[in-house]
């Protein structure tokens, strides 16, 4: 019966241990990279490939008034891809927009599931006036591994008061 336990015991423990470079900082940076180029240069439809059919958003803005808060599942957020991409086709201006304080963790239960926290700065300046608008939101991704790429299930950003 040790003997069962044992080989069961270092199965999913090297289940669990060969997901680590797949979670690594550079494959975690690059898939949000990816995911933000499809949304940014056209490509809607792409980004909405790799959320999950149940998928759930919220968007939580106290920066306006009143508060905007919005929620809803892949329909929701395939809109809000949409949109970004109809505004980056009309920015007059230039967006700079960055990441900062990448967390990632994974869970014990779920071997392939990786939950994401990142700061994500826009530093965006309209032409010809030059003025500027700078945002930081909170993002909070819940990842699962699929054969060669993240499936996201859950996507909460939150953008605090300036």
């Amino acid at each position: 019966m040790n003997r069962i336990f044992f080989f069961v015991f270092i199965i999913a423990l090297g289940i669990f241990i060969s997901g680590y470079p797949s979670f690594s900082n550079d494959k975690i940076s690059i898939f949000l990279s990816t995911l933000e180029d499809e949304i940014n240069r056209g490509h809607p439809d792409q980004a909405c490939y790799r959320l999950s059919e149940d998928v759930q958003y919220a968007l939580i803005d106290t920066t306006t008034q009143p508060n905007r808060n919005i929620s809803g599942g892949k329909n929701v957020l395939c809109d809000k891809f949409q949109q970004i991409t109809e505004y980056y086709k009309n920015l007059n201006g230039a967006d700079n927009h960055y990441k900062t304080d990448l967390e990632i963790s994974r869970s014990f239960i779920f071997w392939n599931t990786v939950y994401v926290v990142y700061d994500e700065h826009h530093e965006i300046e309209m032409f010809p006036s030059r003025a500027k608008h700078t945002n930081i939101s909170r993002h909070e991704l819940t990842l699962i591994k699929s054969k060669d790429t993240f499936i996201v299930t859950n996507w909460k950003i939150s953008i605090p008061p300036k």
